[in-house]
């Protein structure tokens, strides 16, 4: 990296583009051979000869290697191109190098110390979009015969395997569903996109299945539905990347719980391989859709991310399904944290069913207020106001961040150090419109100890006011202007 002796492209164009890959290390990651390090190799295809920078965010110490060509565990530096660690002031890496269009790289994700597992995210920075294709390394028969399609929407490609495991051994999942009633399914079966567009647009949700989340009807079966909204007309891919065993599902118009057949208009589980799923449909501009993530085994939680692709961004929007109620009464303490603030703690004593309705009984609130004024710092390119706050927590677990104003309110959660003239950077989760109100919610697994950035704003420009913020998790959570 001598080459690089200040770790940091200070001049990317300002057209720059961004790409992300999420996913996670998990006890079905592959592992070195002699050591006790879970991996994930990422083939890395760019379609313009440029400069690139990789950087990893994550609440793990992440380790980085890029490799030209193909990658051999057995001899990690064999066609290695760089690597890092520790990118300065975080445990993070950041990879810089010039790669060729068309050439086929492998991005080697892993770990500082042995046995380490968690969710991470890759934010790609170049002269173009970065194509992201997860790889096998150790068992050659990913690569399977395939019948190739190309449709007239966009020339995306979609390549059908004919080599799928066996089926049999799944269990029989006709006890939860009606699958006399399902739409024909054939137009669109689980295909692999090989092709889509140069300029296609990633975006992303990340939330949690959590003990509030809701339930289907007579099944202990958690599940979160988010109204998903597309702003042109075309064909997009919904991916789940997580630890559990996820499945999906997305609905025309409305979705009903107690009867999952009506409006389905695809689903998927098991998604060539692997425990997540992938859903691919052709969606009209301004037409309201529900996906729906859920588990394959019952009582399971844990975090998810969807990753979706297409000709344009998503709009995500978490729906409440079979409660609106929002009253809420509590028991409130108040406690000096700093000399800088003064924190609230709310010990709630009734959580409603859209406010992570089923914590456990000893959950807290926490509340912070303050305001955008003239006086507030402003985003370089947006020229909004913005306000950041370190989040330090206690207690490893899941978190939301609710916000309440009169204002139009965004929020931003990063892992360790917010960049105003990067915002993708160490992003862990970001929402805006959180159903019935302007304001936004976060959810988050967090981890204690660890170094966090809550960043409030507002969707339009030169709007200042005041905010108050409402954290419940499973202890206090200290907030630190």
């Amino acid at each position: 990296m001598t080459q690089y002796p200040d770790w940091e492209i200070t001049g990317f164009p300002e057209n720059s583009v961004f790409s992300n890959y999420s996913s996670a290390l998990t006890f079905s990651s592959e592992r070195y051979p002699n050591q006790n390090k879970f991996y994930e190799a990422i083939e890395v295809i760019v379609n313009t000869t440029g400069t690139y920078s990789f950087t990893s965010s994550s609440q793990i110490d992440t380790l980085g290697y890029l490799y030209n060509g193909e990658f051999n565990p057995s001899n990690q530096n064999l066609n290695m191109l760089t690597s890092n660690d520790d990118y300065p002031g975080s445990n993070q890496f950041k990879l810089i190098a010039y790669l060729e269009a068309g050439v086929s790289y492998i991005l080697v994700v892993t770990t500082y110390r042995s046995d380490v597992r968690g969710a991470f995210t890759i934010t790609a920075r170049g002269p173009t979009y970065v194509d992201f294709f997860p790889r096998n390394i150790t068992d050659t028969t990913m690569i399977m015969p395939s019948g190739t399609e190309t449709t007239s929407k966009e020339s995306v490609e979609f390549e059908q395997s004919t080599d799928y495991p066996d089926m049999t051994q799944y269990p029989d999942m006709t006890q939860y569903l009606d699958t006399t009633e399902y739409p024909d399914m054939t137009q669109y079966p689980d295909w692999e996109i090989t092709g889509f567009p140069e300029n296609s647009i990633i975006s992303n949700y990340s939330s949690a299945l959590t003990l509030s989340s809701e339930r289907y009807p007579y099944l202990s079966k958690y599940y979160e539905a988010i109204e998903i909204i597309v702003y042109i007309t075309g064909t997009y891919s919904f991916t789940s990347t997580s630890s559990i065993d996820t499945f999906g599902y997305l609905y025309t118009g409305e979705f009903n719980p107690s009867n999952q057949n009506l409006n389905m208009l695809a689903y998927n589980d098991d998604y060539s391989g692997s425990n997540q799923f992938t859903l691919i449909a052709d969606l009209e501009a301004g037409v309201s859709y529900t996906l729906v993530v859920t588990t394959f085994g019952s009582n399971v939680m844990g975090a998810f991310t969807i990753i979706v692709r297409g000709p344009t961004y998503v709009d995500f929007f978490p729906r409440n399904i079979t409660d609106t109620t929002m009253i809420m009464s509590s028991e409130t303490t108040t406690i000096a944290t700093s000399d800088e603030a003064i924190v609230e703690f709310e010990q709630s004593t009734e959580y409603p069913n859209w406010e992570m309705t089923e914590f456990p009984e000893g959950s807290i609130s926490t509340s912070y207020s303050s305001a955008l004024t003239l006086n507030s710092e402003r985003n370089p390119s947006s020229g909004k106001y913005y306000k950041e706050i370190s989040i330090i927590i206690y207690t490893t677990g899941v978190y939301s961040f609710t916000s309440s104003s009169s204002m139009d309110t965004l929020g931003y959660l990063y892992t360790g150090i917010y960049y105003p003239s990067d915002p993708n950077l160490n992003l862990l989760t970001s929402n805006d419109d959180y159903p019935g109100s302007k304001q936004f919610r976060l959810i988050a697994y967090l981890e204690a100890g660890v170094s966090y950035k809550l960043v409030v704003t507002t969707f339009p420009i030169d709007t200042t006011g005041s905010f108050s913020i409402t954290a419940i998790g499973p202890n206090n959570v200290n907030f630190l202007p």
